[in-house]
């Protein structure tokens, strides 16, 4: 073991400079990116889905389906006790994505067009998981 007199200093200069990053916001110490650090990212939960509409036929025949149809700008709510949580569009597809922490919530989606449509369903986000939903809106189309 080699102590050399100017270990002092150096030891002295190493904690001061770990202290001004620390007081940065520079993280010093064990690396979090493994199982602790996901753990702290696992709890942001997620909603992906669809938004559709239907009828988009006024009549329908057996041998032509008349399938629903994404609704592209529809506006997408993520409630909790009434509160909105977070809220986006859908994109052309009428595909959407929200995230939020865990627990119980709906999911709510406005048809921002000409027939003004709602449709809404109850989830449960757990802690680090993606729930898929499927929403479809009335078209008016009798």
């Amino acid at each position: 073991m080699n102590t050399s007199a100017g270990s002092g200093p150096r030891l002295a200069l190493g904690l001061a400079t770990a202290v001004l990053l620390v007081s940065c916001g520079v993280a010093v110490g064990p690396d979090t990116s493994g199982a602790a650090g996901s753990r702290a990212r696992a709890k942001t939960s997620y909603v992906v889905g669809e938004v559709l509409a239907a009828p988009v036929c006024p009549v329908q025949r057996a041998e032509v389906p008349c399938r629903p149809r994404p609704v592209p700008n529809a506006e997408v709510e993520l409630l909790r006790k009434g509160a909105i949580l977070a809220t986006t569009r859908t994109d052309a597809r009428g595909a959407f994505r929200l995230s939020a922490t865990q627990g119980a919530a709906v999911v709510r989606a406005t048809n921002v067009g000409g027939y003004r449509s709602r449709a809404a369903k109850r989830i449960r986000l757990g802690a680090g998981h993606t729930v898929h939903v499927k929403l479809l809106l009335d078209t008016g189309i009798r």
